[in-house]
């Protein structure tokens, strides 16, 4: 098999400054290690054995081919599932074979014209809310209209005054799953800590909303044509027709609630991160919009008429997944992967660093028409910022950043059809960073996006 274990970096005090780094300096740790080490590498932390993975053939053959033997890490499931129970992301073999069997039909094709009819409303209700010369963040504007989509589709309601609340719930919940994950000592949750207090806070208001939701539903027996109605109403044939409990459905609800708000967040921002930083695009996204929707509202069966945008929500989402790992798995036994013996019990971290894997570099050297250098990712690991625009009239749109970097973007449905309808409303001016009054600009958290693990 060759050497023990592929190359990867190395201190001489069991990993701790390592977990330092990987703690405080995230991003650039991550992409440090795959530029430097490549496609498979291997560091300690303190008594775990860790590798990473980024090249799509090993990913396939740690989460498809050799599945059973690379289980999901239980710590991370263990901190996860005290936000989202047993739901898709945390659940495993047989259970999360029956659980994904039931909430595949709402994703099927025939479903995506509504969800796009609810991505499209709610992103032009939310750009009426934008003021001519008022500088905006758009971090937070587009976390909070994903909220609202996601409700809308999910829950067939209309968030409206809970939005902020809800932000700074799944916020919390983010800060907290990234610290207990990687944290060497947690402390039990019952302590009157500020961390707890938030912690707990986040929980139930999340929760209590989607529980009450639920138990409203059932009552009525109301079927929205929404994706809790699909769930509600879903049945196992394997089973005899057995659905799922009330608790399998919050379960599966907090899931999509949490996971698909915050990536297509991140996507969406990434995105207009982008067109500020390639003008040319943007002026052909914006000529391409204008051409083929004559100023009609764009639908689902608009999509593939617009080619050029697709194309450049599809190459932000390959340089910038907005996610910086998946969810670490363990393996069970002894098993090769790469030439090398993964050892058991030994942790794979499948880095979301994609854009520096030898694939992807290899594909970056021919495709002309990729937006962006190695140049842009060479930056956009050091630091991360908010993306600021200041609409400036009612027609189009041009966006800029207030910095290099940011954090890694993937989207979900509604990211083409956002984008469009956005390209399409109207124009904005690039605010930089600075509002009118020349203050730096803050949006709170002074990050606007998060480092995740999913």
């Amino acid at each position: 098999m060759g050497q023990d274990y592929p190359a990867g970096p190395r201190d001489k005090f069991f990993g701790m400054a390592i977990g330092r780094r990987l703690q405080k300096q995230t991003l650039e740790f991550v992409t440090d290690v795959s530029r430097n080490y490549g496609d498979l590498t291997y560091f300690r932390l303190g008594p775990f054995r860790v590798y990473t993975v980024n090249a799509p053939q090993l990913v396939r053959e740690v989460l498809v081919t050799k599945a059973k033997q690379f289980p999901k890490v239980e710590r991370s499931t263990r901190v996860l599932s005290q936000f989202e129970g047993q739901g898709l992301a945390v659940s495993q073999g047989d259970f999360w074979l029956r659980q994904r069997r039931l909430v595949q039909p709402a994703f099927h094709l025939r479903r995506m014209t509504r969800y796009a009819e609810v991505a499209v409303d709610q992103t032009r209700r939310r750009m009426e809310q934008w003021q001519a010369g008022k500088v905006y963040n758009m971090a937070n504007e587009m976390t909070d209209l994903a909220i609202e989509v996601i409700a809308k589709a999910l829950f067939d309601v209309e968030v409206g005054a809970q939005t902020e609340q809800l932000r700074r719930a799944v916020d919390i919940f983010s800060e907290t799953l990234f610290f207990e994950i990687s944290a060497p000592l947690v402390l039990p949750d019952w302590l009157p800590l500020p961390a707890k207090r938030r912690k707990r806070w986040a929980i139930q208001t999340v929760d209590t909303m989607i529980r009450n939701i639920i138990r409203e539903r059932r009552a009525s027996k109301d079927d929205r044509g929404d994706l809790l109605s699909m769930l509600l109403l879903a049945v196992d044939e394997g089973e005899g027709g057995k659905g799922m409990t009330d608790e399998q459905a919050r379960d599966e609800a907090v899931t999509m609630f949490r996971s698909g708000h915050d990536t297509t967040a991140a996507g969406l921002v990434w995105i207009w991160y982008m067109l500020a930083k390639h003008p040319e695009a943007e002026a052909r996204v914006i000529q391409e919009v204008d051409s083929v929707l004559q100023g009609l509202t764009p639908t689902f069966a608009d999509l593939p008429q617009l080619p050029f945008t697709e194309m450049v929500v599809k190459e932000t989402l390959r340089l910038y997944p907005p996610i910086w790992a998946l969810f670490g798995r363990e393996a069970s036994a002894d098993v090769e992967l790469g030439g090398f013996v993964v050892p058991s019990k030994a942790q794979i971290l499948i880095l979301g660093t994609s854009a520096q894997s030898q694939a992807v570099r290899e594909r970056r050297a021919i495709r002309p028409r990729s937006l962006c250098s190695g140049e842009d990712q060479e930056s956009d690991t050091r630091r991360v910022h908010p993306v600021w625009i200041r609409p400036a009239s009612l027609h189009r749109a041009k966006f800029c950043d207030d910095a290099d970097g940011a954090h890694r973007g993937d989207g979900l449905a509604e990211v083409p059809l956002v984008n469009r309808a956005g390209a399409g409303a109207r124009r904005t001016r690039g605010a930089c960073g600075r509002s009118p009054e020349g203050r730096v600009a803050d949006g709170g958290n002074g990050t606007g996006l998060r480092n995740e693990t999913h």
